[in-house]
């Protein structure tokens, strides 16, 4: 998200409320109960994407957790048309 801007101390603000809201959409919108939201933050794409492959493996490796990388492009959208 273009508009969302690092706090001073590198960090994203209030990242435990998107991690909450993106929780509470999957369970409402996706009847997937029970979820674990983790949001990861850069300015710099390369490293991200770096970071959420590293993470992503080590969850797929386990057979007891269902791993699934949103898009945000789409999430987004998906929630600006079930508002109109």
């Amino acid at each position: 998200m273009d508009s969302v801007k690092l706090g001073k101390d590198g960090f994203l603000p209030r990242r435990d409320q998107y991690s909450y809201q993106l929780k509470n959409y999957l369970e409402f919108n996706s009847l997937q109960p029970n979820s674990t939201c983790m949001i990861y933050f850069s300015d710099n794409l390369n490293k991200l994407e770096k970071e959420a492959s590293k993470i992503l493996g080590k969850y797929r490796k386990s057979k007891n957790i269902v791993v699934q990388k949103i898009d945000l492009i789409s999430l987004v959208s998906k929630g600006l048309k079930n508002k109109k």
